[in-house]
């Protein structure tokens, strides 16, 4: 490796390589930006991020992102017994098996956390990967979790080579989207039953007196979008999903338009004029992420199906817009599944830190199933 390379890790991105990255948008690169520095803003102290700048003498030729989540609660990723543990502990004062997790990652979006320049060759992106995961041994933290995109094979090889393990996740979801841009295109894989009940679901919402609207200003909504989203947060736990690691209070909510402009859309459902749901959509330049959805939970919202048809909505939204694709996040798989997205795997390359954190490995391994590690050519 030349002699030539070096990565600077930052606590904040320096002014000039933000605006750059803002005016090019590589690979999403400023989307990652503003959304991460509005989760970090409003997080209340759980999380920071870190920027790491890997320059060739003087050119920069990636940008990679690791956020650090502050004593992260284990237990919720070990097994029902661990968190039988810590709350038995933390019922007299002891808090256990919390750490500080650094992930290279962009927080809270299914997406790995390194960004190259568009002209980076492929012998260029392998020394990135090496001297950037080198660098992330200074990162202030009991564990390192690299999330891998399918794109970059490099990744996994350099990661490996660095002595990290693997470590499968809970699947995404990903639904592609037709070049035909109309309203209805994304409909004409479906089943004739699936487009009937389709179908069926808006003319029951429509029924009941329910209407889609963008938001123009989320923030006059923030109290409302908050308890909508905590209350599906709070159902998701109770039903055995993993739950968000960070905290998210009406600060996000307020800052969404200020922070991240044209590429934050939020859809509200309305019943009979009240808000009932809402769902948060965010735009990359090939795809859409649909990051949030809040429900109010009352029977009248789910006879009228106003889940669905936040979904039906966002799925168009994207389509109209030229998405490529729209990424659906990993809970309600039957029904994503159903209307035509598919799973698509999801893993970490994991580096416990801790002498004291190395049983931690086989209990997540049995969380999370067991992998081949992937041949390294």
């Amino acid at each position: 490796m030349s002699d030539d390379w070096n990565v600077e890790t930052h606590v904040e991105l320096p002014p000039e390589l933000a605006l750059q990255l803002l005016a090019s948008d590589h690979s999403g690169a400023a989307l990652a930006l503003s959304w991460s520095t509005l989760l970090e803003a409003s997080a209340r102290g759980t999380l920071s991020l870190r920027w790491l700048v890997a320059r060739h003498g003087q050119r920069v030729r990636a940008l990679a992102l690791a956020h650090i989540v502050h004593r992260l609660r284990a237990s919720n990723y070990l097994g029902s017994v661990a968190e039988r543990v810590a709350a038995l502990c933390a019922r007299f004062g002891l808090r256990v098996l919390e750490y500080d997790v650094a992930y290279l990652e962009v927080p809270l979006m299914n997406r790995g956390g390194m960004f190259f320049m568009p002209d980076a060759t492929p012998a260029e992106r392998s020394t990135i990967w090496q001297h950037v995961l080198s660098a992330t041994r200074a990162l202030p933290c009991d564990a390192l979790c690299v999330k891998l995109d399918e794109d970059d094979p490099t990744a996994a090889r350099a990661a490996s080579a660095a002595g990290l393990w693997l470590l499968p996740f809970v699947d995404n979801t990903l639904l592609t989207l037709p070049t035909d841009h109309s309203t209805s295109a994304w409909m004409k894989p479906l089943s004739s039953k699936r487009r009937t009940t389709t179908r069926r679901h808006r003319r029951r919402f429509a029924d009941a007196g329910g209407v889609i609207e963008e938001l123009s200003n989320p923030a006059e909504h923030a109290s409302e979008l908050l308890e909508l989203f905590q209350r599906v947060a709070d159902k998701n736990v109770r039903e055995g999903s993993l739950p968000i690691p960070i905290t998210l209070e009406a600060p996000f909510f307020q800052g969404l338009t200020s922070a991240l402009g044209e590429r934050v859309t939020v859809l509200g459902a309305r019943l009979q004029g009240r808000l009932a749901g809402f769902a948060l959509l965010l735009d990359a330049p090939d795809r859409c992420f649909l990051k949030f959805v809040g429900l109010d939970h009352t029977t009248a919202s789910r006879e009228a199906f106003v889940y669905m048809n936040l979904f039906y909505a966002a799925v168009e939204r994207a389509a109209q817009s030229g998405k490529r694709a729209i990424d659906l996040g990993t809970s309600a798989y039957e029904v994503k599944e159903r209307l035509g997205a598919v799973r698509t795997p999801s893993c970490y390359y994991v580096e416990l830190r801790r002498p004291s954190m190395r049983p931690l490995q086989a209990l997540l391994r049995m969380r999370f199933g067991r992998a081949q590690e992937p041949t390294v050519a």
